[in-house]
């Protein structure tokens, strides 16, 4: 889908110039366009997760571990959309490259 693919695309440009907060609003577009898309809750995730490291470098550690927890449920939506059992994984198994849908 056009908006899924722009949105991740805007997204991964500001997460490499540095602009956390702006690649988090274009990650919650993708999930928002395609809820079910292992890409979009990657995006989500990781931009989340950009965001928890950014606060908690700042000194805002309950903003960090907000974004931190949030960040976390993307990735096991993610998981679960790419039919991996996160329960199961351990430190040692290295988690799947997220497709593109």
């Amino acid at each position: 889908d056009a908006v899924l693919r722009d949105a991740l695309r805007v997204c991964a440009l500001l997460r490499a110039c540095g602009v956390a907060e702006s690649a988090a609003e274009w990650a919650e577009v993708a999930a928002a366009s395609a809820p079910t898309s292992a890409a979009a809750l990657f995006a989500a995730g990781d931009a989340r997760a950009a965001l928890a490291v950014e606060a908690q470098s700042g000194g805002f550690l309950q903003r960090a571990k907000r974004w931190a927890i949030t960040a976390g449920d993307a990735l096991c939506r993610c998981c679960s959309v790419l039919g991996l059992d996160v329960a199961r994984m351990s430190e040692n198994e290295p988690l799947a490259e997220p497709v593109a849908d």
